[in-house]
């Protein structure tokens, strides 16, 4: 059989109607043209081509229609359908047969029509349980075919969700690294001044020491000096009270001298005299 084809309002071709889409605004358009609609844009909602109303992607159906069919194709589709003859009823008499010949004959010949009629109403009965089951299974071919179409489109859009947030984790992861590389940087920085801060720590305790030392060295001969100092001081003592028994010895001598001359002084003009 073949497929029902209609046009596509955006690329102006036929396409079979199982790729057409359609909205609750009413328009429908191909698969194709629909992916190609919504792939520039991440929020998978977009304005309809035809009358700019607003549509999204996960509320398109697909619409399902059966063509006209020719009754050698509903014959050739249905073989279980038995095709209704009319039944000829021959109801030419002879001159010999009597009415009661006559209304048996009709009578199996009604007979015959009843069942015929039954055996047709069964054969409908199954066409229409046949017909409704298979009208049932489409339904739920088409909740399904919907279904799986909705939780697709609701997977894109968790899929671009999850697009955008590994792009910012991978910023995120971007930054760190750089942060990372800087801290290194800092660290190798940092641990330069630290030897030289070591070093420049190093040569002030050798200085201080050496400080240390002269300081000590100079206490040392401070002490030194004090030490000779206090036994300058202890020896000028010494000397003065030496000077001073000295002078006293002096001016007690130059007295007995002052003494005994003024005593012999006389006594020897008088021996120059005589």
């Amino acid at each position: 059989m073949d497929e029902l084809q209609v046009e596509c309002p955006i690329h102006l071709d036929a396409v079979p109607l199982k790729e057409i889409l359609a909205f609750n605004c009413g328009h429908g358009f191909c698969v194709p043209c629909l992916d190609a609609l919504f792939s520039s844009r991440p929020s998978r909602v977009s304005a309809c081509p035809t009358c700019r109303k607003s549509i999204r992607r996960r509320d398109a159906f697909q619409l399902f229609l059966t063509p006209i069919r020719s009754m050698s194709q509903m014959r050739a589709s249905s073989p279980h359908l038995t095709p209704y003859l009319a039944p000829v009823v021959d109801l030419t008499t002879s001159d010999e047969d009597s009415p009661s010949v006559l209304i048996s004959r009709l009578k199996e010949k009604n007979l015959a029509l009843l069942l015929e009629i039954s055996s047709l109403t069964d054969d409908l009965r199954r066409a229409r349980l046949a017909a409704d089951s298979q009208m049932a299974l489409q339904a739920n071919i088409e909740n399904e075919n919907f279904r799986l179409r909705r939780e697709c489109d609701d997977l894109r859009e968790e899929n671009d969700g999850l697009r955008e947030v590994n792009t910012r984790i991978q910023d995120q992861c971007e930054s760190l690294e750089l942060r990372c590389t800087q801290g290194k940087e800092i660290s190798i920085r940092l641990s330069i001044d630290n030897d030289r801060l070591k070093e420049e720590s190093a040569k002030l305790k050798a200085e201080l020491q050496k400080a240390l030392t002269a300081k000590r060295q100079a206490t040392d001969e401070t002490r030194n000096e004090r030490d000779r100092v206090k036994l300058f001081e202890g020896r000028c003592q010494t000397f003065k009270k030496q000077v001073y028994r000295f002078h006293q010895y002096v001016m007690f001598s130059t007295d007995c001298n002052l003494h005994f001359f003024i005593l012999v002084r006389p006594g020897k003009e008088e021996a120059e005299s005589t």
